[in-house]
């Protein structure tokens, strides 16, 4: 088996330092360049700026993702097949680094990105640009290259204080109407406010506020929307689902069905009478008791039902709380009609004698 990866899976690291640079006054026209060729670069590989702005590697992830693309750069078996496909070998990738197809392929955006900008000479200025130092306290050595176009003279001193609060500053790739995307030397493809007075070059070294992408969370966000969507489906089916019927009997004949919520979800006439009370009654998602109350007080003015006149009031399924017929009780106290109530079971009589 081949460990040469893993001996060396840890040997570059991005420095989260300030970095002190020093540019000639050719450095954005010279970066800018580099930056057209890489962007287009990328689309042939189908990869987009805001797909990297969208998820982004952090600490040793970014790290370790950094390492494979220098192996990759040194490995001219991968490397050809990469620039031959425009796209990873997962598989073989995953079988030489020993990381999990699955983390390849997350990051292969990221990764070719890397590569590109490591294994090509017309991306030099960019990867000098890119803070990356041995991962070895005996032996810190900056990678860039030697030849640059870095001089000490006529230069520009700038500070890289990307990594303070929510300030990022790098490398300026793209702009937008209000936003723009930046590569900062620790790796990071951002996107971050342009204020409206700011006019920058491509190729500039910028700060701005960063915008968080919530992209990033689409795994999290579509898990909570289908659960969201499975919960809104159990309440629509308890709310449909009736768990009480109750039987309102006299000279009409009436079947209501209600559901966990005592809610009224049917209403079915069983004869005439029961299709008169009903008729001009919007029953349906009204409480039980409101209903009970609304059906006997139309059964009264219609004259169906008269003082001293019997009903019988059956429920089956859950039982009612006394709560849902305390309107209904009331009324046939107050107008002397007999009831004998049959609530699940427990059978009870009002004004019976």
């Amino acid at each position: 088996m081949d460990y040469k990866f893993m001996l060396i899976k840890n040997k570059y690291k991005f420095l989260y330092k300030q970095k002190m640079m020093i540019l000639d006054e050719n450095f954005v026209s010279t970066v800018s360049e580099e930056i057209s060729l890489f962007i287009k670069e990328l689309t042939l590989y189908g990869i987009t700026l805001k797909s990297l702005c969208n998820k982004r590697p952090e600490g040793n992830e970014k790290d370790l993702l950094l390492n494979i693309a220098f192996a990759l750069a040194e490995n001219n078996g991968l490397s050809n097949l990469i620039q031959k496909h425009r796209a990873l070998p997962i598989k073989k990738i995953s079988k030489f680094t020993y990381e999990s197809a699955s983390f390849i392929e997350k990051w292969q955006s990221y990764i070719i990105s890397y590569y590109l900008i490591l294994s090509k000479s017309q991306y030099s200025n960019i990867k000098n640009y890119l803070n990356i130092q041995l991962n070895d306290i005996n032996q810190i050595e900056d990678i860039n290259d030697n030849e640059n176009i870095f001089q000490k003279n006529d230069a520009l001193v700038i500070y890289d204080e990307n990594h303070t609060h929510n300030l990022g500053t790098g490398v300026l790739l793209k702009t937008f109407k209000d936003n723009a995307i930046i590569l900062n030397s620790y790796g990071d493809f951002i996107k971050i406010k342009l204020n409206k007075e700011d006019s920058p070059i491509i190729g500039a070294i910028i700060n701005g506020e960063i915008i968080k992408s919530y992209k990033i969370h689409k795994y999290p966000i579509l898990a909570s929307s289908i659960s969201l969507i499975l919960l809104l489906l159990v309440g629509f089916a308890l709310y449909t689902q009736a768990s009480t019927t109750i039987i309102l009997d006299m000279d009409a004949s009436i079947k209501i069905q209600v559901n966990k919520f005592n809610k009224i979800i049917s209403v079915t006439p069983n004869n005439s009478n029961g299709k008169k009370i009903i008729s001009s009654l919007k029953l349906e998602g009204k409480a039980v008791d409101e209903s009970l109350y609304n059906m006997l007080n139309k059964a009264k003015e219609l004259e169906i039902i008269k003082e001293k006149s019997i009903i019988y009031i059956y429920v089956n399924g859950d039982k009612l709380k006394e709560s849902n017929l305390i309107s209904s009780e009331n009324f046939i106290k107050e107008n002397k009609i007999e009831a004998r109530i049959n609530n699940s079971g427990n059978e009870y009589n009002i004004n019976v004698k």
